[in-house]
């Protein structure tokens, strides 16, 4: 899961900024090391001897990155988080990431469209499905999400009356 993106360096001693994709900068001072995606498929891992916390950032500097050159190199690259360091909250956003772009179907076969977006509210998500110009706001509840299949790439709905009017 991507936690952060690395705008660049900061200072001249090295140190990273990093731009946290969670809601908390700080969950950075949590970890020994931080795991960085340098390419699609390729990652590095790297431990971490210090962290600050400044205007929103996570200032963090890395072992074996001594001067503002090496932090430089980078930038734009994505911080990942494994799955067992994940918090349930962390798990939960992970989740609703993996919804969007499953094919929504009625019980009954009847196509209704893409999840676009998965709208967190007080009580329960909302899933926001659109086939076109038609959109349907379908709530993550049992009597209308019957089935995730995130193998497949589908959901299965059951509508309540008047959910589609």
């Amino acid at each position: 899961m991507k936690i952060g993106l690395i705008s660049g360096a900061f200072g001249i001693k090295g140190e990273i900024k990093i731009y946290s994709l969670l809601d908390e900068p700080g969950r950075f001072s949590e970890f020994d090391k931080l795991v960085i995606e340098t390419d699609e498929d390729e990652t590095e891992e790297h431990p971490v001897s210090g962290v600050k916390i400044h205007k929103g950032f996570a200032m963090v500097k890395l072992e074996g990155f001594d001067d503002r050159n090496k932090a430089e190199e980078y930038k734009d690259c994505y911080v990942l988080l494994g799955d067992n360091e994940l918090t349930p909250a962390e798990i939960e956003q992970k989740m609703r990431e993996r919804l969007i772009g499953l094919r929504v179907t009625t019980s009954g076969g009847e196509f209704l469209g893409v999840i676009e977006e998965v709208i967190r509210t007080g009580a329960n998500d909302v899933y926001e499905v659109v086939d076109g110009d038609r959109e349907a706001l379908l709530p993550a509840i049992d009597d209308v999400i019957k089935k995730i299949d995130l193998e497949n790439g589908t959901v299965t709905v059951d509508l309540l009356p008047g959910l589609l009017e």
